[in-house]
């Protein structure tokens, strides 16, 4: 095994130009890197440019693989008689292979084309959902600015104060990839764009998105905002995904795919947004 802990100190450029086109959620280098720095002395851990995990010690856990299962199993069996314990996260358009694995959550994607406004106008008039998605247009477009450029302090504000709420909402809040995706982009922003909805009335920054291109594809990561406006969710979304899908390339296209993960599923639903079954892998299994 080769590559084990090679990583150069400027680990954006070393690893994205190791990545091929994403095929998957997390597939995505500065997602990836965030991921595998979202915890207490974690660090990412690559091996061959082909398999990435987040290291915490003897804790690893897969984020993506770029190889086929059969290779896969391979790392993992030699991982675990180094005395390493694997977990993971969920997969879509891998190779799986020989892999003991369940059903995870619906991960949800738009190709280049999609529209949520012209998807609402070609419901029936009466369509509750048609309402709701030109409400939340017209109302957005009403109530708040979008912007492209964030300030640092403000930014961790609204964050901080999203952890607070969603401690009312939640048992477990998972905050240390997206705080260490903020972190990387005010140190250096590399592919990452973020967005920032503030309210019109007031000044107040309800919103922060953010995003990453990659190989003319994008991805969804960060997505906070605060509550109490029931139209703000769905209109956020709506002007995220067509940003997204605006983005020229220097090739003169557009983005061709947005992956936009696996939460919201109702929300998502109700845009028609397309998605594809995951799976989360059983690690048990590999190697006995």
């Amino acid at each position: 095994m080769t590559g084990l802990f090679d990583l150069e100190l400027d680990i954006f450029d070393s690893i994205s130009q190791a990545l091929p086109k994403p095929e998957d959620y997390f597939d995505f280098p500065s997602s990836m890197i965030a991921f595998g720095e979202s915890m207490p002395g974690s660090t990412l851990l690559q091996i061959d440019h082909e398999v990435y995990f987040r290291q915490r010690n003897k804790q690893l856990t897969l984020i993506t693989y770029f190889c086929s299962s059969e290779e896969l199993i391979k790392v993992l069996k030699d991982l675990k008689n180094l005395g390493f314990y694997i977990k993971g996260l969920n997969y879509t358009n891998k190779d799986m292979n020989g892999i003991t694995k369940k059903k995870s959550h619906k991960e949800f994607f738009a190709l280049n084309g999609y529209s949520a406004k012209d998807f609402a106008l070609s419901l029936d008039p009466k369509s509750h959902t048609r309402r709701d998605i030109l409400l939340a247009i017209r109302k957005g477009e009403e109530t708040y600015t979008v912007e492209t450029e964030l300030d640092k302090k403000e930014a961790f504000n609204l964050f901080n104060d999203w952890v607070e709420e969603a401690k009312d909402r939640h048992f477990m809040v998972v905050k240390g990839h997206y705080n260490r995706y903020l972190e990387r982009y005010f140190a250096r922003k590399n592919n990452v764009h973020m967005l920032g909805f503030r309210r019109k009335s007031d000044g107040l920054l309800y919103g922060i998105a953010g995003y990453e291109e990659f190989d003319e594809m994008a991805q969804a990561t960060l997505g906070k905002h605060r509550i109490g406006d029931r139209n703000f969710a769905r209109f956020y979304l709506i002007k995220l995904i067509e940003t997204m899908l605006n983005t020229k390339w220097m090739s003169g296209g557009l983005t061709k795919k947005i992956f936009l993960g696996s939460t919201a599923d109702y929300l998502k639903v109700s845009l028609n947004l397309s998605w594809s079954q995951s799976y989360k892998f059983e690690f048990g299994s590999i190697g006995e």
